[in-house]
């Protein structure tokens, strides 16, 4: 009987699941949450001012 084996190198996988992570985190990672800044992500659903107290954005509040 003949016997097949294939082999896919260790690097090649590791390039692979790499490469996606990164292009899914770069899409999806700058999607910006409700009640969130979108300079920074920093939650701001409980401030009572118009700017961020993370990095000093100015926030347009909707209602």
């Amino acid at each position: 009987m003949f016997e097949f084996a294939f082999v896919i190198p260790f690097w090649l996988l590791a390039l692979i699941a790499g490469a996606s992570t990164g292009i899914l985190w770069l899409l999806l990672g700058r999607f910006v949450r409700p009640g969130c800044c979108v300079g920074c992500g920093y939650d701001l659903r409980g401030s009572a001012s118009n700017r961020c107290s993370e990095c000093g954005r100015e926030m347009t509040r909707q209602a």
